[in-house]
C-alpha cells in the first residue's frame, strides 16, 4: 500500500505471495521464488544481513519495482483492465494476474504457445490463462487474492479473513509447509532461526515496548495497539513470538513436540498481571479474585476484544477448557464468544 496501490492491487501482490511461499520468508528464492540473477541481485542486496529476513525481501521487492516491474506490471495492468494502473485497479483477478505475469513470470508457454521444460499437460491443468498464455497456478493465485481482498474490506485487514473457517492446524499447515501433524510440533520441522526469519517487529502504539510476530499479522497488530492507544487503553505488559513449548507448572514443555501458540508468531499476550490465564474452568467468584475489569483499567477487557478481533485475532477467554484473558491468537479460538459471561460479570450460560 505504500505505492498507493489500492486494496484490489494489494491483494493481488499477497495472492501471489501466498502461493509462492505462504508467506513464509526462509523458504529458497524467498516470497517471490527469485532465482537466478534476481536472486543473486537479492543476496547482493541484503550485504551482511541475512536475505531471509522479511525486511530484507521487502526492501529489494521495492528495489525491483522502482527499477523497472511496477512500470511492467502497470502495462500489463492497461491490457487486461482498460488502461488501469496499481495505483486505481478496482479488479481483483487482473490485478493478481499482473503481478503474476510482470513480477513473478511464471509462463507455462513460451511465445508460440509451446509449453516449456518440465509444463507437460498435467502439470500445465494446474495453470490457467491470461493474455493468450498459461501461468503456474493461476487459479489459486486468484482464490488467494480474493480472499484476501475480502477479508481487507470486510474484516479490516487481510489477517484472519483468508483463513476463515479453517482449523487451528489447517492455518498451521498453510503458513508452514513442512509441518506434519499437529501444530505441537512445530519446533520438530523449523529451527529458531527459521521461525524467527518469518517474524516481523511490532512497536505497540503509545509505548516504547516492542514484540515479534508472524509477518502475516504484523500489520493487524500494529493496528489493533494503534486503536487502544486512541481509545486510552494503557498497555503496560505485551509478549509475542517465544520458541518455545507449552507453558507448564512453572516451566516449559518440549518445543519439538509441544510447542505454544507463540512458537508460531501468531499469538499476543497483554498485561497479564491484570489478566490472567486461569486452568480449568473455574466459576466468577474464583475468576474475580485477580480478574477485575470493572476497577482495574489495565486489564484486558471488551474494549482489547474488539481491537484485536477486528483484526483477525480472539481472545483466549473463549478457549474450551480453560481461560486465558491476556492472550489473543490467529486461529486457535474455535467458538468467539463461547465464554462472554466471563467480562459479562454473570456466570451466565456456559
Amino acid at each position: 500500500m505504500e505505492y498507493g496501490f489500492t486494496e484490489e492491487a494489494a491483494a493481488g501482490a499477497c495472492g501471489n505471495i501466498w502461493q509462492e511461499c505462504t508467506f513464509n520468508p526462509s523458504i529458497a528464492g524467498g516470497i517471490v521464488q527469485w532465482m537466478g540473477n534476481r536472486q543473486k541481485g537479492l543476496i547482493s542486496y541484503a550485504g551482511d544481513r541475512d536475505w531471509r529476513e522479511l525486511s530484507v525481501q521487502i526492501g529489494f521487492m521495492k528495489k525491483e519495482l522502482d527499477s523497472g516491474y511496477l512500470q511492467s506490471m502497470n502495462k500489463v495492468m492497461g491490457r487486461l483492465s482498460g488502461g488501469a494502473v496499481m495505483v486505481n485497479v478496482r479488479n481483483v483477478q487482473a490485478a493478481c494476474d499482473a503481478w503474476c505475469v510482470a513480477m513473478e513470470g511464471c509462463a507455462c508457454q513460451d511465445g508460440s504457445g509451446k509449453l516449456y521444460p518440465g509444463h507437460a499437460k498435467v502439470h500445465n491443468a494446474a495453470c490457467a490463462q491470461t493474455l493468450g498464455k498459461s501461468y503456474q497456478h493461476l487459479e489459486k493465485r486468484r482464490e488467494y487474492a480474493q480472499k484476501v481482498y475480502n477479508a481487507m474490506v470486510l474484516q479490516g485487514d487481510f489477517i484472519g479473513g483468508n483463513f476463515a473457517g479453517m482449523a487451528t492446524d489447517e492455518i498451521l499447515h498453510q503458513l508452514f509447509p513442512k509441518l506434519k501433524g499437529s501444530y505441537k510440533m512445530l519446533g520438530t520441522y523449523y529451527s529458531e532461526a527459521e521461525m524467527n526469519a518469518m517474524m516481523a517487529t511490532v512497536r505497540a502504539a503509545g509505548t516504547n515496548k516492542t514484540i515479534r510476530v508472524h509477518a502475516c499479522i504484523a500489520d493487524g497488530v500494529k493496528a489493533a495497539f494503534e486503536e487502544l492507544a486512541a481509545q486510552g487503553f494503557q498497555v503496560e505488559q505485551v509478549g509475542g513470538f517465544t520458541y518455545r513449548g507449552i507453558a507448564r507448572n512453572g516451566g516449559y514443555l518440549l518445543v519439538k513436540t509441544n510447542a505454544s501458540f507463540h512458537a508460531s508468531g501468531l499469538a499476543v499476550d497483554v498485561n497479564w498481571s491484570w489478566s490472567p490465564q486461569f486452568s480449568g474452568t473455574p466459576g466468577i467468584e474464583v475468576i474475580r479474585k485477580t480478574y477485575k475489569p470493572q476497577t482495574e483499567p489495565r486489564a484486558v477487557n471488551r474494549m482489547v476484544y474488539h481491537a484485536f478481533k477486528s483484526q483477525g485475532l480472539l481472545w483466549g477467554r473463549d478457549f474450551g477448557s480453560w481461560y486465558d484473558l491476556m492472550h489473543f491468537s490467529l486461529g486457535e479460538v474455535s467458538q468467539d464468544g463461547r465464554n462472554a459471561w466471563i467480562t459479562n460479570g454473570t456466570e451466565g450460560s456456559r
